[in-house]
């Protein structure tokens, strides 16, 4: 075969190549140019809604010494606030779809811990109480939204964020008569956990820079709990018992004000 044919061959190859080829070129090439003139572009985005949480505090039982503290908790379905930020990138993936991947920051309203406690050596001593707390989440995240590009202006999307909550436990308080009982007082205590969170809902262009949306996540905020427990000044002992749970759990409701530079 003579040098002519060899770069004829090559030269059909080539044009058959490119003619299969050409419409996902042009499709990456069109890609592309949405990535660079809408999609690749700095987030922030502002976050509000509610929180709401049925499962703040745990029952727990726990000797002291001969007396017995029994705490049961008032399970009661608790709507708070949520609201906080995001900070990062959206890019395009293919024509109709684009993510966004950064850092968020969110913070809950004080949920209320709230109960009954038992306290004695035996039945017919026992006494209760009503007692209460406040748990309060700050949670740093990374996080990431899927965003379908619908009719041009609408955007259903999913999300997921993994990250640390700092849960803070305060506040502890018993009513109780101090003349006649003594029970431990706990001291405010932060917890370091592992968060994520899972959601879904849409969002809405409504100029060419702005997005508002509305949409749905499940929470676990972690572990939280209080410090050690004290008694008062007449028996000032410490025990390292204390109430905790290992997860708090909330359901969100969310609003989202989106600015993409």
């Amino acid at each position: 075969m003579s040098q002519e044919d060899i770069i004829m061959r090559i030269w059909k190859y080539a044009i058959v190549m490119m003619s299969l080829c050409s419409p996902y070129l042009y499709a990456s090439e069109q890609n592309h140019e949405c990535c660079e003139n809408k999609y690749f572009a700095p987030v922030i985005a502002l976050t509000g809604g509610m929180a709401i949480n049925s499962d703040a505090g745990a029952s727990q039982n726990f000797p002291i010494g001969y007396s017995q503290l029994d705490y049961d908790t008032h399970h009661e379905t608790e709507i708070r606030g949520v609201f906080g930020g995001f900070l990062g990138t959206e890019f395009s993936l293919l024509p109709i779809w684009s993510l966004q991947l950064g850092v968020a920051y969110y913070q809950t309203t004080p949920f209320a811990a709230e109960g009954l406690l038992a306290q004695g050596v035996n039945p017919a001593t026992t006494a209760k109480y009503e007692y209460n707390y406040k748990i309060i989440s700050h949670q740093a995240l990374v996080e990431g939204k899927l965003l379908l590009k619908r009719h041009e202006r609408f955007h259903p999307y999913i999300s997921a964020g993994l990250g640390a909550a700092f849960n803070q436990a305060k506040d502890f308080n018993v009513y109780f008569p101090p003349t006649l009982a003594m029970t431990p007082q706990y001291d405010d205590h932060t917890t370091t956990s592992f968060t994520y969170n899972v959601g879904l809902g849409f969002d809405v262009d409504i100029s060419e820079h702005f997005r508002i949306g509305l949409g749905y996540r499940f929470t676990d905020l972690g572990k939280a709990n209080l410090g050690n427990g004290e008694y008062d000044q007449f028996d000032p002992t410490s025990i390292s018992s204390t109430l905790e749970q290992s997860h708090l759990y909330t359901q969100e409701v969310l609003a989202q004000l989106t600015y993409i530079m």
